[in-house]
């Protein structure tokens, strides 16, 4: 299922018209994860009065609701809404750009979890829609590529150990 299929069939599903007309929400990213295993493809719908997201998925033709949860971002930061009709750039696109990119730029890491998010944020006090991916390597790696939705440059990549990520425990 593809990222604005998955909207329009969230957002025409009784049960999700009744859960919006009780929260005042929009949709501000659509997040996807593939392992080896299995895939997961959840919408995230925000509440601004609350500063919590739902997220919103369709398995095997039902809708499940993940309800208001806290959203993980800096306080400063605006949770955006994300227009669809916005992107340019579909998952297929944006996955072909991503592997000749990985090919190109970090030819020897192997690449086993992917975990995508497509949302607005700013990129250099400019808002964009992003393709925001992350790949976890059989080494313990983490490479993150940000990509514009809109005409496929990549913004910023980095490749990181995971014991970067620690924090100091006292």
């Amino acid at each position: 299922m593809r990222f604005k299929r998955l909207i329009s069939d969230i957002e025409k599903h009784p049960e999700f018209k009744e859960w919006s007309g009780k929260h005042d929400t929009y949709l501000a990213n659509i997040f996807y994860m593939r392992t080896q295993e299995s895939i997961v493809l959840q919408a995230g719908y925000y509440n601004k009065k609350t500063d919590k997201m739902a997220s919103i998925s369709i398995v095997d033709g039902k809708l499940e609701i993940v309800e208001e949860k806290e959203v993980f971002k800096r306080p400063e930061t605006e949770v955006r809404k994300l227009v669809m009709e916005d992107v340019c750039i579909n998952l297929d696109a944006m996955q072909e750009l991503i592997k000749k990119f990985i090919n190109d730029s970090y030819p020897k890491v192997k690449l086993s979890k992917e975990i995508i998010i497509l949302q607005e944020t700013e990129v250099e006090s400019k808002p964009h829609i992003i393709w925001n991916v992350t790949y976890i390597s059989a080494d313990f790696k983490v490479l993150n590529i940000k990509m514009d939705a809109k005409d496929g440059k990549i913004l910023s990549h980095k490749l990181r150990s995971i014991m970067e990520f620690r924090t100091n425990a006292a």
